[in-house]
């Protein structure tokens, strides 16, 4: 499955590079349609800080941060992400380090210690986030702190009965499991995602020994590209979650 998204995203990065879904010089943790670093300030002035991206794709919040005076390395599974992300960082005069891998397991960065660790819509590809949680653990600073957004697992089990019923997904919100999909239905790969509960972030990062400092839902500013029945539920209900951990000192 792993593979599987890594092909996926290789093959899907330059059309979704072009589309203009990547916000540039910003922070954001769902897309720029909804409350951004600059609203939530969740991480603060980055200048001086060693921070690891898990999950970058193109790098655009990495980028951003090297902008502000951060030193970034970004870790994605998509070479092709990660090509963009370079080319990105060129163009907007700044460097990062890229490394190719599976936050699963960052053996690649071992010895290293980083400040924070930032994912944004990341961990929804991956099957094992207790996993993820004990190596972030272990890359992090005594003091440092992890934040992470993921589709609200609240949304997710609405959506699979309002607004995607042909993906027949579990429409349950306990369902914890895999589901396939297609960026476009003509599309002749496709991606798996992992749905699971609040719970199961929240159980995982205390078995870390990460401990939780803030939890924020995130709703759109802006509901121009949905039409009224989205529109209704996106106000209704949370599209997203972001949560702030730290690392005891």
């Amino acid at each position: 499955m792993v593979e599987g998204n890594a092909l996926a995203w290789n093959r899907h990065a330059r059309r979704y590079s072009s589309e203009g879904n990547l916000p540039v010089g910003i922070v954001d943790y769902y897309g720029v349609d909804f409350p951004t670093e600059r609203d939530l300030a969740m991480i603060g002035d980055p200048k001086g800080l060693t921070v690891l991206e898990l999950g970058s794709g193109a790098c655009n919040c990495g980028i951003a941060l090297a902008i502000l005076g951060a030193t970034v390395t970004c870790l994605d599974l998509s070479s092709e992400q990660l090509k963009i992300g370079r080319e990105d960082a060129a163009s907007a005069g700044v460097s990062l380090e890229c490394v190719q891998g599976d936050m699963e397991d960052l053996s690649a960065l071992s010895g290293r210690r980083f400040d924070l660790v930032l994912s944004v819509c990341a961990l929804t590809y991956v099957p094992n986030i207790s996993a993820v949680f004990r190596q972030v653990a272990g890359v992090l600073r005594p003091g440092g702190r992890f934040i992470f957004s993921v589709d609200h697992p609240i949304f997710m089990a609405i959506g699979a009965t309002e607004l995607w019923p042909d993906e027949g997904a579990d429409p349950d919100y306990s369902y914890q499991g895999a589901v396939k999909w297609r960026w476009l239905p003509e599309d002749e790969y496709e991606f798996t995602t992992f749905r699971r509960p609040v719970s199961e972030f929240v159980n995982a990062l205390h078995a870390s020994g990460l401990c939780i400092q803030r939890m924020v839902d995130l709703y759109p500013t802006d509901f121009s590209k949905w039409g009224p029945t989205e529109s209704r539920l996106r106000r209704r209900f949370p599209s997203a979650m972001v949560l702030l951990s730290t690392k005891p000192a």
